[in-house]
């Protein structure tokens, strides 16, 4: 044996051959590092995918974990601030894995059971649960850890979650995270603070409760759960469990960078550096996680530059509406992304309609009637991931960022403006709308004669559409070399000087 070791260690510290051998052995180690996380991480998900059966499968834990970001929690709701970049200002942040794990598992925090995650659409929730479990569920961690732990949706219909949380062994023992509790069916806005006292009532007695909603599902920050109806005794003494509710932070420059070298590969520099152009442009929006999932989408799309906001803003909507339009049959794609389009405009007309009265959201009963007219079967459109849509649980549905509803107003302004002598005229006052008001600016002085999304020509049965367009065009091309500046002489009315 001693012999064996003396000849690989002359053979390794030969001076005449070790520029050879040592790349050989830094290979040799790397090639087996990779077998060895290639199987790891396979076992990993075996082990996960079983644990979360059947309500998660294999492809959502995968994308849940790749290019997941450490998710962070403050103490501020960030949807308070105009633009997602300002809540960082005032807030203190934390990594919500580490606090939990380190913290919350191993009695560093003794005084709180339950917690709230809150978070809006698009912000890693599901994501954050789903890493949270497979970080403490691993297989050399659970060698040592106290406590099971159990992921459920809360999505269920109440039996079934009723019928899983009881079938749990040893809730004093166990940590029971709950995904969604917007989600849960049949629960009426006037029935919000009952349900989540029922629910509490089910699961007072397991270690520790994480329970993630959307931000704005409790009508206000006073309708938001704090103290519980669960008595808790003590040397202290007596009084009740409270909540302690966290806010799921926006990703910062920091996390975005980690999102763009987990996106593309070391060597790929341009299609870094387009992915930061495109982000800057994009002011707030793409710091949401599940907007920004887009990005690989936007750089790839080699058709356009986006040396302005409106290219990309275009892009996510078209590539939403092709997206939507895949689950239908070759013959039928067309016309429903056409309809899936016009639908997504007249949305956004009735919001502007009704903007001081709804808000951004439609009510169920609008909504219905604008899907009739255009053939849309509301069911089949997808509401989570990357989708532009939301929904609440009374049916209203809003776009998943304000930004969105700006683009599309501004671009329904820009495609229909009628010209009268040297004044130009659009249906909407722009101007209650800054990021709308800046995107309708872009499509003047850039003279945007051509578009990704359905235009009105589109619709028209039986038209020469490529004649149409092209009047169009050369009427835009006419009217742009005037072009100067923006004079607006009201609300709706203005003159290129």
């Amino acid at each position: 044996m001693k012999k064996t070791f003396d000849e690989i260690w002359n053979w390794f510290w030969d001076a005449n051959t070790i520029f050879v051998q040592l790349p050989v052995i830094i290979g040799a180690i790397i090639g087996l590092y990779k077998i060895f996380n290639f199987f790891r991480l396979k076992f990993k998900n075996h082990r996960d995918s079983k644990s979360l059966f059947p309500f998660y499968n294999d492809g959502s834990i995968i994308i849940a974990q790749q290019k997941y970001i450490r998710t962070k929690c403050q103490n501020i709701d960030p949807s308070e601030e105009i633009n997602l970049k300002s809540s960082f200002a005032f807030a203190a942040r934390e990594d919500l894995q580490n606090f939990f794990v380190r913290k919350v598992f191993r009695g560093v925090e003794p005084n709180a059971q339950f917690y709230l995650i809150l978070g809006d659409s698009g912000m890693g929730k599901t994501t954050f649960l789903i890493n949270l479990f497979s970080k403490y569920n691993s297989f050399v961690r659970s060698l040592f850890n106290k406590y099971s732990i159990k992921l459920l949706p809360l999505g269920l219909e109440k039996d079934k979650l009723i019928s899983q949380i009881k079938a749990i062994n040893s809730p004093e023992k166990t940590i029971l995270l709950l995904d969604g509790f917007d989600e849960s069916p049949r629960i009426s806005n006037d029935d919000i603070s009952n349900e989540f006292d029922h629910l509490i009532d089910l699961i007072q007695n397991f270690k520790f409760v994480i329970i993630t909603c959307r931000t704005h599902y409790f009508s206000s920050q006073k309708e938001e759960p704090n103290e519980l109806r669960i008595k808790k005794f003590n040397t202290q003494g007596n009084g009740f469990h409270s909540i302690k509710k966290m806010y799921v932070s926006p990703f910062d420059k920091k996390d975005i960078k980690k999102y763009i070298n987990k996106t593309f590969k070391f060597w790929q520099f341009n299609q870094k550096q387009n992915a930061y152009k495109i982000i800057d442009k994009t002011d707030d929006l793409l710091f949401r996680p599940m907007l920004l999932s887009h990005i690989q989408e936007l750089v790839n799309l080699k058709s356009r530059d986006y040396k302005l906001k409106i290219d990309i803003y275009e892009v996510l909507i078209a590539t939403w509406l092709e997206r939507e339009s895949n689950k239908y049959p070759e013959d039928e794609k067309y016309n429903f992304q056409i309809h899936l389009g016009f639908f997504t405009y007249e949305l956004t007309k009735q919001i502007y309609r009704n903007y001081y009265k709804n808000g951004l959201f439609i009510p169920l009963n609008e909504i219905e009637k604008i899907a009739e007219k255009f053939d849309i079967n509301l069911d089949k459109i997808e509401l989570k991931s990357r989708s532009l849509l939301n929904r609440n649980t009374e049916g209203n549905y809003k776009f998943s960022h304000k930004s969105i509803f700006e683009f599309i107003l501004a671009f329904l302004a820009y495609t229909n403006r009628r010209q009268k002598d040297n004044q130009i005229e659009i249906a909407y006052n722009l101007h209650k709308f800054d990021q709308s008001l800046i995107f309708f600016n872009e499509m003047v002085y850039d003279s945007r004669v051509d578009f990704l999304l359905p235009e009105i020509h589109d619709k028209l049965k039986g038209a020469n559409k490529e004649l149409i367009r092209k009047v169009l065009n050369e009427k835009n091309k006419l009217s742009s070399k005037k072009r100067k500046e923006i004079r607006w002489v009201s609300d709706t009315i203005y003159e290129l000087k």
